[in-house]
């Protein structure tokens, strides 16, 4: 820990990746080879065409698939399974709908064994910090889809976790609640230091929360590019029209419609424009 409580060594590494997956009439080779380095504290956007492999990769680094090759590593130690380091939201709340909001982010405390008199001051701090803490003893179905994502981030945070993964966490959220919602998520990580990896099909939420975005190839997935955004902290909407803003959109839209189009499949032009707006979800089966 840091002087002011941040975890240091939350370093990702992501060496020669490659995950494939086997079915009956078919095999989908979803990531090959892919390198990427995510540094301590920082924060990292995923962009990359529809169905490219962005949530498997997410799903890999949380522990839940198992690589076909390479290896990933958190701080100094291989993934080989999920772990109370890493935390994950994922675009959908995976709520228990029977717990109250208090026990659905005591959930995993309670699992590790946490005694109940440190479980009770971790879960009101992480309440107070997404500002639920007058709706504790709600249930789910009392909540409306921002805050069902709040009591999500908070179960993921309560842990203290090294690392964030987060895969299209707003995605279903409309156009005000996700704004709230991504400075939420700026002000924990600016206060936390977490290092986050954060998978968005919106070029705009990419480019407005990171250090730096990386654009996916499609699939099998490979790093196209990365670009640093030189933006100052803390942000507002005002840089949404700021010339540095609107180059690394320009960028990011060129790089996603070179890899959208030059798929081998048919690509519908419907397809394309929804790609790099945001509006296509990932293909489960490869992403």
């Amino acid at each position: 820990m840091t002087a002011n409580g941040s975890v240091v060594g939350n370093k990702i590494q992501i060496r020669g990746l490659g995950i494939s997956f086997a079915a009956a009439a078919a095999h989908t080779e979803a990531i090959r080879g892919l390198d990427l380095a995510v540094d301590t504290g920082e924060f990292m956007s995923v962009l990359g065409p529809s169905g490219c492999g962005k949530s498997t990769l997410v799903s890999a680094l949380a522990g839940l698939l198992k690589p076909s090759a390479g290896e990933l590593i958190v701080g100094d130690a291989l993934v080989c399974a999920p772990g109370a380091d890493r935390g994950v939201v994922f675009q959908h709340p995976t709520l228990f709908p029977w717990k109250s909001v208090f026990a659905n982010i005591e959930f995993g405390l309670k699992n590790r064994g946490i005694p109940k008199a440190e479980r009770l001051v971790a879960v009101e701090r992480i309440l107070g910090q997404v500002g639920l803490q007058d709706f504790a003893r709600h249930f789910p179905a009392q909540l409306s889809g921002g805050m069902q994502q709040r009591v999500n981030l908070a179960r993921a945070l309560v842990n203290r976790p090294r690392v964030l993964l987060m895969d299209e966490p707003f995605a279903a959220l409309d156009a005000q609640t996700r704004f709230e919602m991504q400075e939420l998520l700026l002000d924990i990580w600016g206060r936390e230091k977490m290092t986050v990896l954060f998978v968005t099909h919106d070029v705009d939420e990419a480019i407005f929360l990171a250090d730096r975005v990386i654009v996916l190839s499609r699939r099998p997935a490979q790093v196209k590019t990365a670009l640093p955004v030189e933006l100052e902290r803390p942000r507002t909407t005002a840089i949404l029209t700021d010339a540095v803003f609107v180059d690394l959109k320009r960028q990011c839209l060129e790089q996603l419609r070179f890899e959208a189009t030059r798929s081998n499949r048919p690509v519908a032009m419907d397809e394309i424009s929804a790609t790099l707006v945001g509006a296509v979800p990932e293909r489960a089966s490869v992403s």
